[in-house]
């Protein structure tokens, strides 16, 4: 017909994902996306209390001062104990390793070292 217009595009599934937004450095604009039409898909990230809290196990973690001082040991000198108790136990030093296992549970309360040192007491035991 007489005065319509006819638009076409050329488009390639491969390419021009990269969004062009100056403040925002996805890669894929497709998410953005999704996420702007489909705000309630994210609606777990922004609960309090999501639907995975109820699985995880209570934790008190004591107060400011004792988490920071723990997590300092932790990332200084924690694997160094952790050490001196693995080589205790493979020298068959059997109630010395115990002990600094023991040591590392009381010293270090809810950190790798403590979970892997309940283990190596179970395993020690049996």
């Amino acid at each position: 017909m007489k005065g319509e217009k006819i638009a076409i595009a050329d488009i390639d599934p491969k390419q021009g994902r990269d969004n062009a937004d100056w403040s925002n450095a996805q890669t894929d604009v497709r998410s953005r996306l999704f996420r702007e039409r489909r705000s309630e898909a994210f609606a777990n990230l922004t609960d309090p209390t999501p639907p995975v809290f109820t699985s995880l196990p209570e934790m008190e973690s004591g107060p400011p001062e004792m988490i920071a001082e723990v997590y300092r040991k932790d990332t200084t000198i924690g694997h160094v104990e952790y050490e001196t108790a693995d080589k205790l136990a493979r020298e068959g030093k059997t109630e010395e390793a115990r002990a600094a296992f023991q040591k590392l549970i009381e010293d270090y309360p809810c950190s790798w070292f403590d979970r892997t040192a309940r283990e190596r007491l179970i395993q020690m035991h049996s």
